[in-house]
């Protein structure tokens, strides 16, 4: 048995989220759980009781699920993000944005990938945690019957910072170490997750409209995270090295995106067969954009008069949301297949009809 625990407390009365982590489960097996809750003695909470006095708990048993670690080289995962609602026509409530995700879920892409990453701001603001993450959104998500349970990667953005209850994102995603920033391996395949902030700096007191973040005091540690990763046996024996970050690497000159520019700089340096980035996955702008690692070249069907950085740092692509002032929201997601000679990319929009295929090689090639 592994609980929700607080000093080695078992019982948390007082929270409503409960997170339990399982670490060394084994590649390839299935696993099964059962989730039990402890139902307390009616009106302890509040109540003076002599100290002798025994509390029994009621256990209420949930039904047995099971679930697959994915232990494999070829493998593909399903990219979308920016689902946060805006004045967009056609992507302005909860409903209609029910109806994207639903036609979203009908994607080959979608229904064969191996896992599903959100590439962060998953909504606009977080007021109320339990409604605007689950019933509002991830609700959306449930497995309906005969469809496969997979594991899901998320990935903060900015809007994740936003609103009174944003705090609250960490009772749900937090990774080890306590941090939202983390590294996995799938496969041969090592995944780096950056945390990239938000625009406020803790030191003027401000907040765009919720927490207000140390944007200094997380880059400078994920920085030294990086630099311990880059060392690690597993970053350098990997076939491939992805990036999963809100932001892209080149586009905007906001100070969020520059501040990860920077902390990422030495990393993107890195050609060598041990140490290079292959693909940077990205959200944030809104449109689809892709980079050619040491071009100027952007395929994209929009235009950038300026880029922050002329040429591309790594092969990167970020996919598309709805915009704030269109009146078509232009959702677009991507498919990676990751093979032994290559990844393959296909962007696909709402409907999906393919925007762009390319395929990078183990030396990062296109």
């Amino acid at each position: 048995r592994e609980g929700d625990l607080l000093g080695d407390l078992v019982v948390r009365e007082l929270d409503r989220t409960h997170r339990i982590r399982i670490t060394d489960l084994p590649p390839g097996k299935e696993i099964e759980y059962r989730i039990v809750l402890l139902e307390p003695p009616a009106g302890m909470i509040g109540k003076k009781r002599p100290l002798w006095i025994k509390h029994y708990y009621k256990e209420i048993l949930l039904p047995v699920k099971s679930f697959r670690i994915p232990n494999k080289n070829e493998f593909s995962f399903f990219v979308f993000g920016d689902t946060q609602l805006s004045i967009s026509t056609t992507c302005r409530t909860v409903a209609d944005r029910k109806k994207f995700m639903k036609k979203m879920r009908s994607l080959p892409g979608y229904q064969n990938a191996d896992f599903i990453v959100h590439i962060g701001d998953m909504t606009s603001y977080f007021h109320d945690m339990e409604r605007d993450l689950l019933t509002d959104l991830l609700d959306d998500f449930a497995p309906e019957k005969g469809e496969n349970v997979r594991p899901w990667v998320m990935v903060r953005g900015n809007h994740e910072v936003n609103g009174i209850e944003a705090e609250r994102w960490y009772d749900f995603f937090l990774m080890p170490g306590e941090k939202g920033y983390y590294s996995f391996t799938f496969g041969d395949t090592f995944f780096i997750v950056l945390d990239c902030g938000d625009y406020a700096p803790v030191e003027k007191n401000t907040a765009a409209s919720g927490a207000m973040i140390n944007m200094d005091h997380l880059m400078r540690k994920q920085g030294l995270w990086l630099e311990k990763i880059k060392k690690s046996e597993a970053f350098r024996k990997a076939k491939y090295r992805i990036v999963l970050s809100h932001v892209e690497p080149q586009l905007n000159d906001r100070s969020m995106d520059q501040a990860v520019r920077k902390m990422t700089e030495s990393l993107l340096k890195d050609e060598t067969p041990e140490g290079m980035i292959h693909l940077w996955i990205a959200g944030h702008i809104h449109k689809f954009f892709r980079g050619v690692r040491g071009s100027d070249k952007l395929v994209s069907p929009y235009t950038v008069k300026k880029p922050a950085k002329k040429i591309a740092p790594v092969n990167w692509v970020a996919v598309d949301g709805p915009k704030g002032d269109s009146s078509d929201p232009n959702f677009s997601y991507l498919s990676v297949n990751v093979t032994e000679d290559k990844i393959k990319l296909e962007v696909v929009d709402e409907n999906g009809k393919s925007l762009d295929c390319v395929e990078i090689d183990k030396e990062g090639k296109l």
